[in-house]
């Protein structure tokens, strides 16, 4: 899609599915989000963890509890949200996860 040439744009119902199940496990996992352990599988881990920016993001800090706490409200939200847009686009998805596409010939420009 548009980071990766090699991912076509049908299988971009899996990612949305994947991030769909994220988001609602994510209160479940807000701890091991901060330590920079709850990621999605099409994030490179390698490259993330060598950014000095994810290094200070995911150190201990002392205030990591109401920063957990802000997060479960943040997750709270997020599942409305993200239960309105499946809500909404039903539809979309339908078409989405039943589209027959030759993988060889459409491209996307």
């Amino acid at each position: 899609m548009i980071e990766n040439e090699n991912v076509h744009i049908t299988d971009s119902f899996t990612i949305y599915q994947e991030l769909v199940q994220y988001q609602e496990n994510f209160m479940e996992n807000s701890k091991a989000f901060m330590k920079g352990n709850y990621v999605l599988s099409f994030v490179k881990v390698a490259k993330l963890k060598s950014s000095p920016i994810f290094a200070a993001l995911t150190k201990d800090w002392e205030h990591d509890a109401k920063v957990v706490a802000c997060l479960q409200v943040y997750a709270c939200f997020v599942s409305t949200v993200s239960a309105t847009i499946q809500r909404l686009s039903s539809r979309a998805v339908v078409v989405w996860k039943y589209q027959v596409c030759d993988r060889k010939n459409t491209r996307i420009s």
